[in-house]
């Protein structure tokens, strides 16, 4: 059969046989070009149709053609479509590395890389400024918590405490009345941050986790607030009057809508329709 260099045009021939039915590889003398030659199809033929599956080895011994195996199902189309492709790959993998041998080193060709985009830009606008603002508000609870864990001395306080205590204190008491509520809010604050984290590279089981932190910021208020306003009735005298309550009653309500505020903003914000569409086409 005739052949021909598709760069130089260099014609010549080559025997039938020594072509296989998918193809050879061959090198133009002339100009060094690699080329892939096929046999020409006898009329009639189809080039899917197998004696032989070439992966289960499935034969049937006769010359009976099939172009979907019996045994493993295998179709020759399919097949032979892999087949190219992979011949195609490495005849531009063969012409990229003859390429770069005849030049020299600063001339190199190098195929592109694709670049791929960053998950924080690919996420939706109303997620990256969700994950924004949760992550700012967490690290200032954290960082809030972290100056009162630095700054708590518990032999210091305690000293103190009992100089002026009716009854003496004991060291547990002292943390937990000055040094639980900054190492709670350092924790938690970190936990939220790292939701806020996941939430930028459109994690969907982030969204799950910053709403159970909103309602553990939540319940870390009202606990708070509990607590500290049965201390405030403590410190009172044995008998105080009902502006005394009043007054610690209001106090304290005014800082539990302050806590729980952003925690139920952010619940109700997680379970709009509007953000569980932008979620939805993550």
């Amino acid at each position: 059969m005739k052949i021909e260099c598709p760069n130089c045009k260099l014609t010549g021939e080559v025997n039938d046989h020594d072509v296989p039915l998918d193809g050879r590889y061959i090198d133009c003398p002339r100009c060094k070009t690699g080329f892939q030659v096929k046999k020409p199809l006898a009329k009639g033929w189809n080039p899917n149709m197998m004696s032989v599956c070439p992966a289960c080895q499935y034969s049937t011994f006769t010359d009976e053609m099939f172009d979907v195996c019996p045994k493993c199902g295998l179709q020759g189309s399919v097949y032979n479509a892999k087949k190219r492709k992979l011949l195609e790959e490495e005849q531009v993998k063969r012409d990229m590395e003859r390429l770069n041998a005849s030049l020299r080193p600063d001339d190199f060709i190098k195929p592109p890389v694709k670049e791929i985009e960053p998950e924080i830009a690919t996420a939706p606008p109303l997620v990256r400024y969700t994950a924004g603002g949760v992550l700012a508000v967490a690290c200032v609870v954290a960082l809030y918590g972290l100056i009162g864990v630095m700054g708590y001395d518990g032999d210091a306080l305690l000293v103190k405490i009992n100089e002026t205590s009716l009854e003496p204190v004991s060291p547990a008491e002292v943390f937990l009345a000055n040094g639980l509520l900054p190492t709670v809010l350092t924790l938690y604050g970190g936990l939220m941050a790292m939701g806020a984290a996941m939430l930028l590279r459109n994690r969907k089981e982030a969204v799950k986790g910053l709403e159970l932190g909103a309602w553990a910021g939540l319940a870390i208020g009202v606990v708070y607030e509990v607590i500290d306003y049965i201390a405030y009735i403590r410190r009172s005298s044995e008998s105080p009057s009902f502006a005394y309550y009043f007054v610690g009653l209001a106090n304290s309500v005014l800082m539990l809508a302050v806590w729980v505020a952003l925690p139920l903003a952010l619940v109700w914000w997680l379970r709009s329709d509007r953000f569980r569409e932008e979620m939805d086409g993550v």
